[in-house]
Parts: structure tokens; C-alpha cells; sequence
């Protein structure tokens, strides 16, 4: 009876050693297993800063605007570098230099952090801005995109010295330059009683904060 105590005694003691050591691995694993997937991530942003700015070189300098970006804004890193690189890609002229795309990513962070919007809403935007820029105009559809995010248009219209109905009809004519619309939107975005400073103010939420540790997590990981 007493060896057979001492055997079952052993093997709990065994189960629950196991157990603690399964305890231990199992966040190590999980660590591992974020690293290599933060790595990935950074792997691929970076192959895609690469193919639109054209150099290894460019890249990184445009990585480093992005990481500028992040301090700045409530966005992750992802969400920025998407809509860094979809401007960069355009070809345009508005958006040939680092420095005229990251007005462009901090115009559109402005007007998305204005209406209380997330990363899916910044890349909406960006989408809408990209082809808009692509395309040298401003159409009917784009409007609607830009409409859909929530991104107040009036503000813009009137910039222009339009009315909302104006603005539409111009855009539904097709010959409305971008060039125009863009610097329009910029200005918007840069005064007090417009988009200005609104995505520095989302970054001292405590959504911001999150977002911001998330991406130091990440950026350290990198």
C-alpha cells in the first residue's frame, strides 16, 4: 500500500511539475509566435514603402516620417504606412516629395480623428485620395467616398467658395481638378475652425494612448 502511495505520489508530483512547465511555455510560445508575426508585418511594410518610393533608401526615409506620424496620431502603424503608400503611389505631383505626402497622410489623419473616425476610416480616406489624385479629378463617386467616411464636405465647398450643391454639380461634370479640391481640403485641415489638431487630440485619449503603446510594442519588436 505505501509503495503504491508513493508511486501515485510521484506522479501527481510529475502531472503538476508538467504542468507549471507547460504554465511557463505556453506566453513564451505566444511571445515567440507575436514576434515573428510583428516581424512579418514589418517585413511587408517595408517591401511595400520600398516598391512606391522606388529605393531602399526612400524607404526608410519614409518609414521614419510614419514613425513621426504615430507620435503624432491615434493610428497604428499599419494604417498610416497603407495611407503613406498610397499616396506615394499616385505618381502625382502633389505627392512627389516625403515631405508633400506626410501633409497629406496628417490632412487626412486631422479630418478622420475630427469626426471621431479609426484606422478603417483614415484608410477609406486615403483610398479615396489616392484615386482621386490618380485620376486628376474629382468625380461624383469620390465625393460619395469621402461623404460615406463622414469627412464634412461643406467645410471644404465653402473653402472654395461653393455650396455643397455646386461642388456636386462640378463633380458630376468631371472636370473639377484635384489639384484644386486638394488644396482646398489642406487648408481645411490646417485651420482652427476646421480639421486642425484634431488627431493630436485623439492621441491624448486613452484610445490614443493604447493605440501608441501598441505601436511602441511593435516599432520596439521591429
Amino acid at each position: 500500500v505505501e509503495a503504491s502511495a508513493n508511486q501515485i505520489s510521484g506522479a501527481v508530483n510529475n502531472a503538476t511539475s508538467a504542468i507549471a512547465f507547460s504554465a511557463i511555455l505556453a506566453p513564451l510560445a505566444l511571445m515567440a509566435k507575436g514576434a515573428i508575426n510583428m516581424a512579418s508585418t514589418f517585413e511587408t511594410l517595408d517591401a511595400r514603402l520600398v516598391t512606391v518610393t522606388g529605393s531602399a533608401q526612400k524607404a526608410g526615409v519614409a518609414f521614419d516620417t510614419v514613425k513621426k506620424l504615430i507620435l503624432e496620431t491615434p493610428f497604428a502603424v499599419k494604417a498610416l504606412t497603407d495611407s503613406y503608400a498610397r499616396l506615394a503611389a499616385t505618381g502625382s505631383k502633389t505627392f512627389k516629395t516625403n515631405a508633400n505626402i506626410a501633409e497629406g497622410v496628417r490632412a487626412i489623419s486631422d479630418a478622420v480623428a475630427a469626426i471621431g473616425g479609426g484606422d478603417l476610416e483614415l484608410t477609406r480616406v486615403s483610398v479615396a485620395f489616392e484615386r482621386m489624385s490618380a485620376e486628376g479629378r474629382i468625380t461624383a463617386e469620390r465625393l460619395n467616398q469621402l461623404a460615406e467616411a463622414g469627412i464634412p464636405l461643406t467645410k471644404i465647398a465653402d473653402k472654395l467658395g461653393l455650396t455643397m450643391g455646386e461642388l456636386r454639380a462640378e463633380s458630376e461634370k468631371g472636370t473639377f481638378s484635384f489639384e484644386e479640391f486638394y488644396k482646398a481640403f489642406v487648408a481645411v485641415s490646417k485651420a482652427a475652425d476646421g480639421f486642425a489638431g484634431a488627431a493630436a487630440r485623439q492621441n491624448d485619449t486613452i484610445k490614443g494612448a493604447a493605440s501608441n503603446f501598441s505601436d511602441a510594442i511593435e516599432l520596439m519588436s521591429d
